[in-house]
């Protein structure tokens, strides 16, 4: 869609100040061939008069090439030109180019040159009609007068100062369209962004829990003399869920929509902690959880596997145990895992970002969470959030 300054570009090309110069010469011409005076009873007659009023009309369409540039001087020029062929009789040529030149300061000039230029045009249409009515008396003639006045001045200013204004509206309709772009694309640059953090803490959450049980099992199996079956049974398990996930992940991209596969959920806590201890965590249920809204079911889901991977992570093969209860209108879970366990391998890399999802999933539901040691010094990992029923 063309913006307004693109809509006529001719206006802005340099070639037609030149040709609109030429076309007011030849017309010019063309009524000093056909002796069309606009005074009939000139103040000043002369023997060549003809050739007096060609080399004005001239000279007016050559100051007509600056008038871009300097349009006051220009103004001014054929003010004079056109004063002095109207002493000897008047052609229509000069009198164009006295048209032209108002118009061109009234388009061209600054806003002060364009208040002042009213004031001397108001000046002389209504300081012309009244010294004529005052001279002949005859209101006939100041009436005529003063039309011809407002068709010689008053128009071409009102014309120009027209015409820069719907250039200046359209250029601040150009530069709205050029805000509302940069807005756009800042506002698209957002929500890729927020996506990508989405996406991010949804993979996270996802796949980190299987691939850190794929590590311990399989450092465990590395430092047993034999392969254990189960170590390899349980690897081979939640390397087949990480590619389920990484594939239900992967169509999300490609399609766009939702997920196929169901997030878990804290209302399916019992199928979260049978994976973990199938990935040899010793899990403890305590209380039920209670009936609440899908977001919050699914948050604090996301918040429990991940707890539990991080109780795996740093001390497999020890205890956790896991509260769910109602406070009156508020949901808290809490996990407390061992810090420490005997025969403990070396933990496996991790990025870090594990608690900081946590809060944030949290956080953007108006709950809190909290994790840390205990406080009364004991070697457990406690994990506690709470969010509103009511979300």
């Amino acid at each position: 869609m063309l913006r307004p300054t693109e809509m006529l570009p001719w206006r802005s090309r340099a070639w037609t100040v030149p040709l609109t110069a030429a076309a007011t010469l030849a017309i010019g011409l063309l009524f000093l061939a056909l002796d069309v005076p606009l005074n009939t009873t000139p103040m000043v007659r002369l023997e060549h008069a003809g050739w007096v009023h060609a080399a004005l009309l001239v000279l007016g369409c050559l100051a007509l090439l600056v008038k871009r540039r300097a349009p006051l001087t220009v103004l001014a020029g054929a003010t004079a030109l056109f004063a002095a062929d109207i002493t000897i009789g008047g052609t229509i040529g000069v009198l164009l180019v006295l048209v032209d030149a108002i118009y061109s300061a009234a388009l061209h000039t600054s806003d002060r040159g364009r208040r002042v230029l009213l004031a001397i045009i108001a000046t002389l249409a209504i300081g012309g009609t009244v010294l004529v009515l005052v001279l002949s008396g005859d209101l006939r003639l100041a009436a005529f007068t003063a039309l011809q006045l407002v068709a010689v001045v008053v128009t071409p200013y009102w014309w120009g100062l027209a015409v820069q204004r719907e250039r200046s509206r359209a250029a601040l309709e150009a530069q709205r369209a050029d805000d509302l772009e940069r807005l756009a694309a800042l506002t698209q640059q957002e929500v890729v962004q927020a996506e990508r953090g989405r996406m991010a803490r949804d993979l996270h959450d996802a796949i980190a829990s299987e691939l850190s049980a794929i590590a311990i099992h399989t450092e465990a199996a590395l430092a047993a003399p034999q392969p254990q079956r189960s170590s390899l049974e349980t690897i081979r398990a939640a390397s087949i869920r990480s590619l389920e996930q990484m594939r239900s992940m992967i169509l999300v991209l490609r399609a766009g929509g939702d997920a196929p596969a169901a997030p878990d959920r804290l209302s399916d806590a019992e199928g979260i902690i049978g994976r973990a201890r199938e990935r040899g965590l010793d899990v403890t249920l305590v209380g039920e959880p209670p009936p609440m809204p899908v977001a919050i079911d699914q948050a604090a889901g996301r918040i429990l596997q991940e707890s539990l991977t991080n109780a795996m992570k740093h001390a497999p093969g020890a205890t956790a145990t896991v509260r769910v209860e109602r406070t009156g209108d508020a949901l808290t879970l809490r996990v407390e895992s061992a810090m420490d366990a005997s025969a403990r391998p070396s933990a496996p890399p991790s990025a870090g970002l594990g608690v900081r999802m946590m809060r944030e999933r949290a956080t953007a539901l108006g709950g809190e969470l909290t994790a840390g040691p205990d406080r009364e010094g004991g070697a457990r990992w406690t994990v506690q959030t709470t969010l509103p029923l009511t979300a």
